[in-house]
């Protein structure tokens, strides 16, 4: 009996002190001050318009809000879809960056990450702060 609660403990002490795999997925964003943001897409890459810190700062708690744990690994792959894809270059006050890739409305992914598929709702905020911004510019 002593031997299987000395298992047991050992076991739970293991997996206590694992961490779960969605930690190592998840979307997230510098919470970095910011310099600026430019967007751009792949059918017109020369045409880019950009929002400094003031306006940007609305997209950056956009993105900083979205809740992406658990990245898409479905058929069809992404790059499956037809459409454009939005580039979101996020400048930070310290000279790095991030990229963020936005494909068809349906699906985002940082640079050298996952692709996370969103919902309709966020799919259209997302737009609209698109068109936002390259309405200001």
């Amino acid at each position: 009996m002593k031997k299987i609660f000395v298992i047991i403990t050992l076991l739970l002490s293991f997996f206590s002190g694992c961490k779960s795999n969605t930690d190592d997925f998840s979307f997230s964003i510098k919470d970095d001050p910011i310099h600026s943001i430019i967007i751009s897409d792949n059918f017109h890459p020369d045409l880019k318009y950009s929002a400094n810190e003031d306006r940007a700062q609305t997209m950056m708690d956009y993105f900083r809000n979205l809740d992406l744990t658990t990245p898409y690994l479905e058929s069809p792959s992404p790059y499956d879809y037809t459409g454009s894809t939005t580039i979101i270059t996020v400048e930070y006050a310290d000279n790095s960056q991030d990229i963020i890739y936005y494909k068809s409305g349906l699906f985002i992914s940082k640079e050298g990450g996952y692709w996370y598929k969103i919902n309709y709702t966020e799919a259209e905020q997302l737009n609209k702060l698109i068109q936002t911004l390259g309405e200001e510019s």
